[in-house]
């Protein structure tokens, strides 16, 4: 048996985080000559561009053909654990340094769940059907979320400019402020993408959903500065036009690919209802009530609503095949 060129096994792969230091590996090697061989080092780390070597991570476990590598080109973590937990043991952990045996738990438990069944089969899992997605508690959370987020942010796009000028300013500064949303919700669309990536699309949507909840009872009280409305107008419009990068991904999350044309077309009925409701119910208020602040006030209740059903929300449990 022999490894592929890049160090990695055929198969399925765990992914450790690249919180591993830059190594090199021997690739190719032949393991099945050395069965029966203790653990060895064979890596070393070199830093970039000072030729320095030092002790490295990197270890090569021989056992009848089984082995690990790490490849400091791809930051992952290769095991063949039911080979190695033949040979060593069924709690057979990398040995090494104390970040090496954490990542070896992590992906041991991650390799394990893929790969043992409840009747110590190998265990196949599928993504929900579009029938199986409806019918759970967890679609139907997001469904509100969507619409709370959507309602709130709706209902600013729609009435800021009017806030403007209720609060003193011209109808030109008060066209700023609408600008200003317009400028930063298509903004976001690019870079919450790139934060959801390198923080995670819950993280991310919780901490724009806290932001958006304050920004919004605030933003009656910056009407009589051109500045602060802008500014204010900006965060609303960045945290508000993020759903669209946001809802598709945790779709994706939750329910698999298989029926995400079916589920996020749903989904995005969401957005459709709250272009009606936003708009229409802070109009409604304005006009009972004379002034903007409860509109805002109940648009920043919408959107800490929606933290609180991110927050709660946790994808189902994964349909086995």
């Amino acid at each position: 048996m022999r490894l592929l060129s890049d160090g990695l096994y055929p198969g399925k792969m765990a992914a450790v985080p690249h919180l591993w230091p830059h190594v090199r590996l021997r690739r190719g090697s032949d393991l099945s000559s050395a069965r029966g061989a203790r653990p060895q080092m064979v890596a070393r780390s070199q830093s970039a561009g000072h030729g320095r070597h030092r002790s490295g991570i990197g270890h090569r476990l021989f056992a009848d053909g089984s082995g690990i590598q790490l490849d400091h080109r791809k930051p992952q973590l290769a095991l063949r654990l039911p080979l190695l937990r033949r040979h060593h043991g069924p709690h057979f952990l990398p040995a090494g340094p104390s970040a090496h045996r954490a990542a070896g738990r992590l992906v041991a438990a991650r390799t394990d769940a893929d790969q043992s069944g409840a009747n110590g089969k190998p265990a196949r899992y599928r993504d929900y059907t579009y029938e199986e997605s409806i019918r759970s508690g967890q679609f139907w959370l997001l469904y509100l979320t969507y619409f709370f987020t959507a309602s709130a942010g709706l209902l600013v796009t729609g009435h800021i400019a009017a806030f403007g000028t209720d609060s003193g300013l011209t109808p030109g500064l008060a066209a700023g402020a609408v600008m200003a949303l317009t400028i930063t919700n298509a903004a976001t669309r690019v870079g919450s993408g790139y934060f959801a990536d390198r923080f995670g699309s819950k993280r991310y949507f919780t901490i724009i959903s806290l932001i958006q909840g304050v920004a919004l009872g605030a933003l009656y009280y910056t009407g009589s500065s051109p500045a602060l409305l802008w500014l204010t107008a900006a965060v609303i419009g960045w945290n508000y036009g993020a759903i669209f990068t946001l809802f598709p991904a945790l779709c994706v999350q939750f329910f698999g690919s298989g029926a995400q044309n079916s589920n996020y077309g749903l989904l995005f009925t969401a957005w459709g209802i709250a272009g009606f409701f936003g708009p229409f119910s802070g109009g409604f208020l304005r006009d009972m009530t004379g002034t903007y602040i409860t509109p805002f006030i109940m648009a920043s209740a919408l959107g800490f609503l929606a933290l609180i059903l991110v927050l709660i929300n946790r994808p189902p449990a994964p349909k086995e095949a």
